[in-house]
C-alpha cells in the first residue's frame, strides 16, 4: 500500500519478514503469484493474518502522526514537502487526505474482517479465549479511537456521512471483545491495554465517570505500543526517519522548543544548528531543514528506526483522571494526578493551581509533553476548542486561531479562520461513496464541524 510519505517521495522497497527468513536459509523462492482470498481460509494462515493487522495499524497510525505533527504545534514543518508548507500554516487539503484516510479505515476493516475469518474457521472450537482473537480485537478498536480522534466525519464501509463520535461506541465494542477473550486466554497484559482503551473512548464521548472506572485499571507505569522495525520500509517509524534520515520537521520554533534551554525530558531533542553557529552533532544529518532555512532541531524520542510508538499508557491513565477532577472543580486531586505522571519522568510537583483557568493551562502543558509525537494534539485542541465555555484561552486551541503566532516560524494562513485540527472526508471518497458525494461535508476543500 502506497503511504503519504511513499507519495511524497520513493520510499524503499517490501520484504515480508518469513519471505526473508526463506532467503536467509539459502532456499529456492518462486513467486506463487496472487493469492487468492479463499487461500485465507485456512487455520493456519491466522496468524499471519493478525500479524497483518498490526502492520496495517501501525502503518496508518505513523502516517496518520507525521501529518498532524506537522500541523500542530509540536513541531515546525521545516522540510520541502509539499504538504509540509500547507500543513505547517494550518491548511488540510481533501485531496491530500487520500492516504490518511484510507489508511485508518484499511486497518479498521482488515481487523474486522479478519474477526470474521477467524469465527467462520472456527471448526475447532478454538474461537473463544484465544490470543489472537483478542488482539484482533484490540487493534479493531485501537483503529476506531485514532480514527475517532483525528476524523472531521466519518464515513464507514459506504454509509452516509456519521459524527466522528461513531468511532467511539465501536472502540468500546471493540474494547470489550478484547476482555472477554484475553481474559479467557490468560493474557493479563491485553486485559490492561483494552481497559485503557476504554478509557480513551469513554473521555473521547465526555463520559468522565466511565473514564475514570476504566482508567483505574492501569498502572502509571503501564506501556502498549505500536510495533515497528527495521525490516522494511513499510515498517520503519516514518516520524524517526523524518527527523533523523530527513530533517522534514524540526522542534526549533516550536512549542516544545520555546522552553529551551531547559527541556523537558518527554519531549527530547538534539540541537543539530542553532544561533551561534555550533559544530553539528553526530547525531545529526543536517543543521538546516530541507527547507534550506529553519534550523534543524532533531527529536530524540524516536532515536532509531525501529522505535515503536506508544497507543496506550498509564500516564495518559492520570492525566485522564486530572481532566475529570478538574471537570469536577476539584484542584487537589487535579495536583495530585499531574504530579504522579511528572514524577514518572523525575519532574518535581507543580504548585496548586490557583483557579480552574490556570489548571487548564497546566493540563495543556502536561498532555502536550507527556503525549508528544504520539498523534494527540490535534484532538485535544479539537475537544477544547468545542468546550463550553470556550478554552480559547488555552495554547492548543489560541494556536488554532493564531492568537500565539509571536515568535513560531511560520504564522496562520489569513485566508483560512483556524488552523485544521482533523482529516476531512477524503477527495476519493467524496468522488466514490454515491451517498456522500452530494452532501455539505464533501463541498470544498476542507470543511471543519
Amino acid at each position: 500500500m502506497i503511504s503519504t510519505k511513499m507519495l511524497e517521495r520513493i520510499g524503499a522497497g517490501l520484504l515480508a519478514p518469513a519471505f526473508a527468513a526463506l532467503l536467509l536459509a539459502g532456499c529456492e523462492v518462486k513467486n506463487p503469484g496472487a493469492i487468492l482470498d479463499s487461500d485465507l481460509d485456512d487455520i493456519r494462515t491466522l496468524g499471519s493474518l493478525v500479524t497483518g493487522m498490526s502492520a496495517d495499524f501501525s502503518t496508518a497510525l505513523d502516517d496518520n502522526v507525521f501529518n498532524m505533527v506537522r500541523g500542530s504545534d509540536e513541531v515546525t514543518g521545516s522540510g520541502s514537502y509539499f504538504n509540509t508548507g500547507l500543513l505547517r500554516t494550518g491548511v488540510v487539503n481533501r485531496e491530500d487526505n487520500n492516504f490518511p484516510w484510507g489508511s485508518l479505515h484499511r486497518a479498521r476493516w482488515v481487523a474486522e474482517d479478519g474477526i470474521r475469518r477467524m469465527l467462520e474457521l472456527d471448526t475447532l472450537g478454538l474461537y473463544n479465549g484465544s490470543p489472537l482473537v483478542a488482539r484482533a480485537f484490540l487493534l479493531a478498536g485501537l483503529a476506531h479511537r485514532v480514527s475517532g480522534e483525528n476524523l472531521c466525519y466519518t464515513v464507514i464501509d459506504g454509509s452516509a456521512v456519521m459524527p466522528k463520535s461513531a468511532h467511539f461506541d465501536s472502540t468500546l465494542l471493540r474494547a470489550d471483545s478484547s476482555i472477554y477473550h484475553a481474559t479467557l486466554a490468560g493474557i493479563d497484559t491485553m486485559v490492561t491495554a483494552a481497559h485503557g482503551l476504554k478509557a480513551q473512548a469513554y473521555a473521547g464521548l465526555g463520559q468522565w465517570s466511565n473514564a475514570t472506572t476504566e482508567s483505574a485499571l492501569v498502572p502509571t507505569d503501564f506501556t502498549y505500543v505500536a510495533f515497528f522495525s527495521n525490516n522494511s520500509g513499510r515498517e520503519e517509524n516514518v516520524l524517526q526517519d523524518e527527523s533523523w534520515g530527513r530533517a522534514e520537521y524540526s522542534v526549533y520554533g516550536s512549542r516544545a522548543g520555546a522552553n529551551d534551554p531547559t527541556q523537558d525530558p518527554r519531549a527530547p531533542y538534539i540541537k543539530c544548528q542553532d544561533e551561534p553557529a555550533i559544530p553539528i552533532p553526530v547525531e545529526c544529518n543536517s543543521q538546516l531543514g530541507a527547507d534550506g532555512t529553519t534550523f534543524h532541531w532533531q527529536q530524540n524520542k524516536y532515536p532509531t528506526v525501529g522505535t515503536n510508538i506508544r497507543v496506550i499508557s498509564g500516564e495518559e491513565m492520570r492525566l485522564i483522571e486530572a481532566e475529570a477532577f478538574l471537570e469536577g472543580g476539584d484542584l487537589g486531586n487535579f495536583k495530585a494526578r499531574i504530579d504522579e505522571v511528572r514524577g514518572e519522568y523525575g519532574l518535581g510537583p507543580i504548585t496548586l493551581p490557583a483557579t480552574a483557568n490556570d489548571a487548564w493551562l497546566v493540563l495543556d502543558d502536561e498532555r502536550m509533553y507527556t503525549l508528544w509525537l504520539e498523534g494527540r494534539r490535534w484532538w485535544d485542541a479539537f475537544r477544547w476548542d468545542h468546550a463550553t465555555p470556550s478554552r480559547r484561552f488555552m495554547p492548543a486551541v489560541g494556536w488554532l486561531y493564531g492568537d500565539l503566532d509571536a515568535g513560531l516560524i511560520y504564522d496562520k494562513d489569513p485566508a483560512i479562520s483556524k488552523r485544521g485540527y482533523c482529516f476531512p472526508i477524503s477527495f476519493d471518497e467524496c468522488q466514490t461513496n454515491l451517498n456522500v458525494r452530494d452532501a455539505p461535508e464533501c463541498a470544498g476543500q476542507y470543511v471543519a464541524p
